[in-house]
């Protein structure tokens, strides 16, 4: 492993546009707003960067040292092509990857040099992420999630209603969920995204608040 000078929390996974290799696709809002059929769990509010994260490790999977982790592309079969990884957490670090499969809706790591249940207890929490720069660029009003995760929520006379936990998958579009509100993720619903200044501003009369 190759650790890496400490920097702030950083990057996100991925919503929007074309299908990029082993990174999420691509979400931009759409009219409509059906009931949620699957979420995205979030991570903690982060600038936007050049790093996306694929996975944040939940916990050890057996005793040889592979980590189960959330699935945070919606290609995980993609993912096997990657040779190393960023584990962002506590520590940096540049780690080789042995092996990703998936196991049901979470990936399954082995990272060189975590070869027992503690070195994989030690990875949980971590963040696994990517160089952007390994994506394609987005088509102009596509985000990826973990752009949009963490974002400030304020309607349109300045109230903030918290900051977006998690992206909800619908049949027609997305659902940002805040700690105080719903907002489907709509051109109609969402009038500003502010991804460099973490800021997205909201009519409203289209939101459902808590």
């Amino acid at each position: 492993m190759r650790r890496l000078h400490p920097k702030g929390r950083r990057g996100a996974s991925a919503s929007a546009g074309s299908r990029p290799p082993g990174l999420p696709s691509a979400a931009s809002p759409r009219a409509g707003s059906p009931p949620a059929e699957r979420t995205r769990p979030a991570l903690p509010g982060s600038e936007a960067s050049d790093e996306i994260i694929i996975s944040e490790l939940v916990a050890p999977h057996g005793v040889n040292g592979l980590v189960r982790g959330l699935t945070l592309t919606e290609f995980p079969e993609d993912l096997d092509r990657l040779k190393e990884v960023i584990l962002d957490g506590p520590r940096r670090e540049i780690v080789r990857l042995l092996k990703i499969q998936t196991h049901g809706r979470l990936l399954l790591f082995q990272f060189e040099g975590v070869e027992s249940f503690e070195a994989a207890e030690a990875l949980r929490g971590m963040q696994v992420k990517i160089p952007r720069s390994q994506a394609h660029a987005l088509p102009p009003g596509h985000y990826y999630v973990g752009d949009i995760v963490g974002m400030e929520v304020f309607t349109e006379d300045g109230r903030s209603i918290g900051r977006i936990r998690e992206v909800l998958q619908t049949g027609s579009n997305d659902v940002y969920r805040t700690e105080q509100a719903l907002i489907p993720a709509t051109r109609e619903a969402v009038t500003t995204m502010d991804v460099p200044g973490r800021r997205m501003v909201v009519q409203s009369n289209l939101i459902v608040e808590d």
